[in-house]
């Protein structure tokens, strides 16, 4: 009886072996499944953890080196059983003036899902003909959206909306930020000292004017798009702001910023 048992229990562990063994083999076999990542210095994690562009701390596709930042990479992961393929193509100080060069770097592959976060360059480069260069912007995320689905019918974008900088200068300001961003000039239209309240009222409607140009864009690609307005005004800390330029994504910004636009967006459960 007892040799039977250990028979039996040698079989099971063998049976148990090769099933993983030919569900590894299938996960390696499989096609991998193309990420891609649009944006600016945002989405290559600039200043998170310390100077310069630090990718594998990206909201989008960072692999987390510090295990702080579980991106929309490592969660598609856990999601799909197949190997996920990362390409960030974002760049440091981006406008959608950039979306055609790195959608030309992005499109040598053909992505299943982009994350695309940009405009907040835009905005803070803006100071006058605020109408046509709201119209200039939407016309490239539009061109930007219908080159992805060209390349791919089926194409899951997850599209963010510019965040609301007000919060975070309301933050900063209260944690010793201003000199900096007067010695940087840093989005000066929303951080310089010599920005009146209405001036700073002035320059969040423009942000708010925009996003409502992206929630448009989104609604007429239902079956592409996920966009969801209300993250423009995410609940910022002290916590989530770099401490090395009072104005990106600290870690745990990072880190927000791909829970939050994942709750939100496609593979969510």
């Amino acid at each position: 009886m007892k040799r039977t048992f250990v028979v039996l229990s040698f079989l099971s562990f063998a049976a148990l072996t090769a099933q993983a063994a030919h569900h590894q083999d299938n996960f390696e076999d499989s096609p991998p499944f193309i990420m891609g990542a649009l944006g600016d210095s945002i989405t290559t994690a600039v200043n998170a953890n310390g100077w310069g562009a630090i990718i594998e701390e990206s909201w989008a596709t960072g692999k987390s080196p510090s295990q702080q930042v579980k991106s929309h990479w490592q969660r598609l992961g856990t999601v799909l059983a197949r190997p996920i393929e990362p390409h960030n193509v974002a760049q440091g100080g981006a406008t959608a003036a950039s979306l055609d060069g790195q959608l030309n770097q992005l499109l040598t592959v053909t992505p299943d899902y982009v994350t695309v976060l940009m405009g907040a360059n835009d905005v803070c480069s803006w100071n006058d003909g605020y109408d046509e260069k709201i119209a200039t912007y939407l016309q490239r995320m539009r061109k930007a959206v219908e080159r992805m689905i060209a390349a791919n019918h089926e194409v899951k974008i997850y599209l963010s909306p510019i965040p609301n900088l007000f919060k975070v200068w309301q933050v900063g300001n209260q944690h010793g930020c201003q000199w900096f961003w007067d010695l940087t000039n840093i989005c000066a239209g929303m951080f310089h000292s010599q920005r009146t309240p209405a001036q700073r009222d002035d320059f969040v409607a423009l942000i708010y004017q925009t996003n409502a140009g992206l929630e448009s864009l989104a609604a007429e690609y239902p079956l592409n798009i996920k966009f969801d307005a209300s993250l423009v005004d995410l609940p910022i800390a002290w916590a989530h702001i770099s401490s090395y330029d009072c104005f990106h994504p600290s870690l745990a910004g990072q880190n927000m910023l791909a829970e939050k636009t994942w709750q939100t967006g496609w593979y969510a459960p």
